[in-house]
Order: structure tokens, then sequence, then C-alpha cells
């Protein structure tokens, strides 16, 4: 099959989690047995990404602070944010330039925020409350957690003290929630209860409050499903991710922003 059609698979609604994330990992496998090994694999899935994407347009980006300029800020303000002794296997900055840019540009400065899988140290969460929001966090395999703000945890076990109202909640590339490159065995929990875990978040949140879901190739819940709940601003767009140190585009990103319904 070509790598056209299964990208188009991998990012089309119309297809289960688990088919698009097979699609997803089709292109790679063939790509190295054609290719014999995955040298210069990056550059052909960026282009083949940018073909296929349903990207943002530019009312979008400047309505939800996603433009390039805006982007290049919250990359900025992000690195400058980053303490040395916190070293995380991806770039942070990449990782979150897109959600900090569009958490910025819909809150006031002091909402409260909850980050479902701030991955190896809570860099966003820290940054948030430095500017006035009172954030807090759940990851399943961190390397530091203050139980106070930050938890060792999942939405299977979610803590006590965070169970609480939110006027947003992120939840940036997390196997859990979202599909990235392939379908984890370790969250075969969340993929069961899909039905109760988004019950679970929308109760979380205060009325009117927003649920940005950030992924590689969609999120795990259907769009009639998160419609129950939610009214829908944005549903799987798509906007690259840039490495502004080198001013390149290293990936693609998918956004749905939804709010909950009063």
């Amino acid at each position: 099959m070509k790598p056209e059609i299964l990208m188009r698979k991998a990012l089309s609604i119309k297809y289960s989690p688990k088919e698009r994330a097979e699609a997803f990992d089709k292109i790679y496998y063939d790509y190295v047995k054609e290719k014999g090994s995955d040298k210069n694999w990056d550059k052909f899935r960026i282009k083949l990404r940018q073909v296929c994407s349903n990207q943002l347009t530019d009312i979008q980006k400047n309505k939800f602070g996603l433009n390039k300029n805006n982007v290049k800020k919250a990359y900025i303000e992000l690195k400058q944010n980053i303490p040395k002794k916190n070293k995380s296997f991806f770039p942070v900055e990449i990782f979150y330039e897109n959600s900090f840019s569009l958490i910025k540009k819909i809150t006031k400065g002091d909402e409260k925020i909850l980050e479902i899988g701030f991955g190896d140290y809570p860099i966003l969460i820290n940054l948030l409350n430095k500017k006035g929001f009172s954030a807090f966090g759940i990851e399943p395999f961190p390397k530091a957690v203050d139980k106070v703000r930050t938890f060792k945890a999942n939405m299977k076990n979610f803590p006590k003290k965070l169970d609480q109202k939110y006027d947003i909640i992120l939840a940036n590339m997390v196997y859990s929630i979202n599909y990235m490159c392939h379908s984890p065995k370790k969250f075969q929990w969340e993929l069961k209860n899909r039905k109760g875990l988004i019950k679970k978040i929308s109760s979380l949140l205060d009325s009117e409050g927003c649920l940005i879901l950030i992924d590689d190739i969609g999120t795990i819940f259907s769009k009639k499903y998160l419609e129950k709940y939610f009214k829908i601003i944005l549903f799987e767009k798509d906007i690259p991710t840039i490495n502004f140190k080198k001013d390149k585009v290293e990936g693609y990103e998918r956004i749905t922003l939804l709010k909950k319904r009063g």
C-alpha cells in the first residue's frame, strides 16, 4: 500500500485508534524494508505528513495563539525556564511550545490547570505556577514529584488531593489518552475504559472549562462521544513543531480543543 494512503488512514477518524496506529507503524516498517535502514526517515515522514495533514488555517492560528511568532515566544520562554539539572530525553521547549502558546492565548493568567502526564519533570507546571496560574499534574513514570502539586499517578488511580475543579486540563502526547505512533500494551485499561475516562476528565473541569489534547496521529476518543460532554472548538487539526534554534520543522502535532458543555 502506498505511504500516502497509509498516512491518510492513520490520520482519519473513520478508523479505530488501533487501525490508525497500525497504519502509521506500517509506513515506517515499509520504509525501512525498502531503503534497508531508517536513514532520512524523519525527512520522509515530515514531508508525507505535510501533504496529508489537516492544517490549521491562518485565522485559527491567530485566534488560538498558534502562529509562528506566538509559538516562538513560547519556545523561548520555555527554554529559559528549564533547569539544567532537569534533563529530559526529549527537548521540552519543542514538546510544549504549541500547548504553552495555546494556554497563554485562551487564559487570563490565574486559572487552575491540570496536566495529565507531565513527563520526566513538571517543567510546564512549574512555569505556569511561576506565571501566576495554579497548576498541578500527574505522571506514572516521573523522575521528580513534590506530592503537593505533582504526583506519581495515572487516571486509573487518580490522587484524591487533586480531585478538584479545573479551568484547563492538558494531555500533551500522553500514551494513555493520545495515540502516537503505536499502541502501547501498558495502557490497555485506558483503551478499555475510554467512555469512563472521558467522563472522569469532564467531571474534573469547571463549567465551561477546556480540555486540550495534543498528540501525533489522533486521540483515542471518538468525535461522537466527545460531543456528549464537550463543544468541539478544534478537532485533530495539524500544526508543525518547530526547532526555532535551527528554524526547522521537526514534525507535526494534532490539536483538539474542547469546551465543557454547561
